[in-house]
């Protein structure tokens, strides 16, 4: 065997063991998927198509770098490593097709172990015990990551821990997964406040404002925020509506007052 039969072997044996590393590592990651923390196909499928994108991008990258250096007179050899990668994602894609569906007991059990992580959660968080009552709520998301009330936990623990933008970030979360709920536009506007963003506080306000625009707590904060930033005309069209929808509003005089002085 000559020289360079030799070398040809030698490139072939090194790169398919470098294959199946890739491929193996790979397959122990799908292994340890969580279907029972994907409980919405939408979910599920977005995260295995990121899976696969990030795989097939890995995998690329790393045969587009070796054939770089490999030289025209081994296009053969090059044709059988395209060959062999398109084989393996083909592999990964019919083990993604293959993965068990949870059965209706097993969401029951879910839907179960959620309910009692949200309990005790909420039972530590009055309690005062922020750091452990946190860890049932990430819990929880880990189990069925569109459970809304525990995003707002975590935002109100983030909250007094003076963690605003982790709190944002928490009820920013909460409201894509419930876009029609005004409590939390309400909520985001109040966080906006307080750190100090009024601009996006009343942008978030107006968002709220569309979604329930009769609620007399959304107009009362409508109210301030638009005095806060010295709009007359919203601060006045606003008071109207809630005179309107709250006639019993014990603020009604102190709030008229503060729009006369803008």
């Amino acid at each position: 065997m000559n020289p360079i039969d030799i070398t040809l072997y030698t490139l072939i044996a090194v790169s398919i063991l470098v294959l199946a590393y890739l491929f193996f590592s790979q397959w122990k990651k799908l292994r340890l998927i969580d279907i029972s923390a994907m409980p919405k196909a939408k979910l599920k499928s977005k995260k295995y198509q990121l899976i696969e994108e990030r795989f097939e991008r890995k995998t690329k990258d790393f045969w587009s770098r070796w054939l770089e250096r490999i030289s025209p007179a081994t296009d053969t050899i090059a044709h059988m490593f395209r060959s062999i990668q398109v084989r393996v994602i083909r592999l990964e894609r019919k083990y993604r097709h293959q993965l068990p569906m949870q059965t209706h007991e097993d969401k029951e059990k879910v839907r179960q172990k959620v309910a009692a992580l949200l309990a005790k959660g909420q039972e530590l968080f009055d309690a005062g015990n922020y750091g452990d009552a946190e860890i049932q709520f990430l819990d929880c998301i880990r189990l069925s990551p569109q459970e809304v009330e525990a995003y707002e936990y975590l935002a109100d623990i983030a909250v007094k821990k003076r963690e605003f933008e982790h709190a944002i970030e928490s009820l920013k979360f909460a409201l894509k997964l419930s876009p029609n709920e005004d409590r939390l536009c309400y909520n985001l506007a109040h966080l906006y406040d307080e750190k100090g963003d009024i601009d996006t506080a009343v942008k978030t306000m107006k968002q709220c404002m569309k979604l329930a625009p009769n609620n007399p707590k959304n107009l009362d904060a409508m109210v301030n925020l638009a005095i806060k930033i010295g709009d007359r005309v919203l601060a006045v069209s606003t008071l109207k509506a809630l005179r309107v929808v709250n006639p019993e509003n014990e603020k009604l005089s102190e709030l008229e007052e503060r729009v006369r002085g803008l």
